[in-house]
């Protein structure tokens, strides 16, 4: 059995499907708010980027970050596969 669960905003968990990017200059992963939240100013994909995105329109030239937030560590990846090379033999 597979359980499903909706796609929703990540800030009030309304249904929503439309992926935008983190609106944190550095960060860009991908974050699914709805437009009542983009409205509000919602629009990063976790608190840590929503405060860093804050800091930076206040001192866009004083503050540089790390490209991580909170969410990096445990979004999903996309898995990598290792292709088989020609004329080696495999592990």
């Amino acid at each position: 059995i597979l359980l499903f669960s909706p796609p929703a905003c990540r800030y009030c968990g309304t249904f929503w499907d439309q992926y935008r990017l983190c609106s944190t200059q550095l960060c860009r992963q991908l974050v699914l708010t709805c437009q009542q939240c983009q409205q509000k100013g919602l629009t990063a994909c976790c608190p840590l980027c929503q405060e860093k995105g804050f800091t930076l329109a206040l001192a866009p030239s004083r503050q540089t970050f790390k490209e991580e937030c909170e969410c990096t560590g445990t979004r999903q990846r996309v898995p990598v596969e290792s292709m088989p090379v020609p004329g080696c033999s495999p592990l």
